[in-house]
């Protein structure tokens, strides 16, 4: 697992980079390369790099980790 991003809890990450389909979001600036992604239709409206999400991270099908805004009903511990 990425340093740092935590499968199957809540954590704030920051908006390091925006794409045309979402975007990617880190601990901080200084751990860009380790990202996970933010699809755009959970991304809200206002926000830009620099800006703080609270998200839950999960292994989609293709077992890549994925983050979404949408809290779960049952989290990890």
């Amino acid at each position: 697992m990425r340093e740092g991003l935590k499968l199957g809890e809540m954590q704030e990450l920051v908006i390091v980079k925006k794409v045309d389909f979402g975007v990617y979001l880190a601990t901080a600036f200084e751990t860009a390369q380790d990202r996970v992604l933010l699809p755009i239709k959970q991304v809200p409206a206002d926000s830009g790099v620099g800006d703080k999400i609270n998200v839950f991270l999960y292994r989609e099908s293709s077992d890549r980790m994925i983050a979404t805004v949408t809290q779960p009903k049952l989290m990890m511990g």
